[in-house]
């Protein structure tokens, strides 16, 4: 074969001047990525990190861009970043989702960096600040652990899980933009963490669907979710919209309710029971033996969700995995649990509805659970530090 070679291109690198014989192909191929270099180039060396946070908040409140900067920030690609600019253009006429992974910390991370290194101690004021820089927030490991319990019977939730799940039931979107053997394809690594994320984003947003009996959704089609009005509620109910998963707790947080947090993983107060004063040799074995088993009246398996608070106290609730669950289904399961659990701990424990133990208010932010609170009692031995793990059934 004989190539053509219509282009000489001339370069210095590292003091010398070479020359390249270039196809037209070739040439095209040189420039991409010349553009590209060049645009992490300015990102990283010209533009800094605090640039690109308020830009990106920007595209997540729906605002328009003031500068150059801005464009080659928010751009689709790098030939949209070098387009002409027009102040208070859009990148987009809504508000951007953001899409996380299990990001409460990471969120609060960016707030601490870029917003002020002492967030608010007050509860419903830490909230609120992240609400008001991300307006419309998914979090895949809550859409996988509250939303999708139907198509993720074993409750995985850990991205890698997840992201293993969406792609052998959407295997085009495995390694869609990068090679399989690409180094970089491991997970905590930054840009593959981002891309799996989306892939869970997608693909469970589609599981969710089906579950719901809504006409399934081509995965090679535009997603729609992208496009709903803000002041729609479905995405609120179906997908989880501005719920944070929130770790080590039966509860989640909801951004758009200020002072109430809702119980996640499908539980409910109404079927929700607090064990204490038990003896600490008890294993989590020992309560999963005693609640396994059990069916309702129409020989429905009772799933349940076991959380320690320390050596002595557990929580414990109906897990119902059927979306269209409704308050009588949650009453049914929690009888049924509280009876194997009167029958199990009858020697002076006490069991007591989760819903009779109000929430105090919790001033701060970090002591919901007693975390990190100044008043905190220090635990200096091994010995003292609570062994039980929290287990799922």
């Amino acid at each position: 074969h004989c190539l053509s070679f219509q282009y000489l291109v001339l370069e210095t690198v590292n003091n010398q001047i070479r020359a390249w014989r270039l196809t037209d192909e070739e040439r095209t191929r040189r420039n991409q990525r010349l553009l590209v270099e060049g645009y992490n180039k300015l990102m990283t060396e010209k533009i800094g990190a605090l640039r690109i946070f308020l830009a990106l908040t920007k595209a997540c409140c729906g605002e328009p861009i003031h500068n150059l900067a801005e464009q080659v920030i928010l751009a689709p690609n790098a030939n949209a970043a070098i387009a002409e600019f027009s102040p208070g253009k859009y990148m987009s006429k809504r508000q951007i989702p953001l899409v996380v992974h299990n990001g409460l910390m990471d969120l609060l991370f960016l707030l601490t960096h870029f917003h002020s290194p002492n967030l608010p101690d007050d509860w419903v004021a830490c909230k609120e600040l992240i609400h008001s820089y991300f307006p419309i927030v998914y979090d895949t490991k809550i859409l996988a652990s509250d939303y999708c319990l139907s198509d993720n019977p074993r409750g995985r939730t850990q991205l890698e899980s997840l992201y293993e799940q969406i792609t052998s039931r959407y295997p085009q979107w495995k390694n869609a933009l990068c090679a399989d053997d690409d180094e970089s394809n491991i997970a905590h690594d930054a840009a593959y963490d981002s891309y799996m994320t989306g892939v869970c984003f997608c693909g469970l947003s589609f599981m969710i669907q089906d579950q719901c009996r809504i006409p399934p959704v081509e995965a090679s089609s535009r997603f729609a979710l992208w496009d709903v009005d803000p002041c729609m509620d479905y995405p609120r109910w179906l997908y989880g919209r501005n719920k944070l998963y929130f770790h080590l707790s039966p509860y989640t947080i909801d951004l758009e309710s200020p002072s109430k947090d809702p119980l996640g993983r499908g539980m409910s107060h109404l079927s929700t029971f607090r064990v204490s004063g038990i003896d600490p040799s008890v294993t989590s074995r020992d309560i999963i033996n005693c609640l396994s088993g059990l069916s309702d009246s129409r020989r429905d398996r009772v799933n349940f969700d076991l959380i320690w608070v320390d050596d002595t106290t557990f929580l414990v609730g109906a897990q119902v995995t059927n979306f269209h669950n409704d308050d009588e289904i949650f009453k049914e399961h929690g009888n049924i649990l509280l009876r194997a659990l009167q029958g199990r701990f009858c020697n002076g424990e006490t069991i007591a509805p989760l819903a009779s133990h109000p929430d105090k208010p919790v001033k701060n932010f970090w002591n919901l659970w007693g975390l990190l609170s100044p008043k905190s009692r220090r635990i200096d031995s091994e010995e003292e530090r609570p062994n039980k793990r929290r287990r799922i059934r």
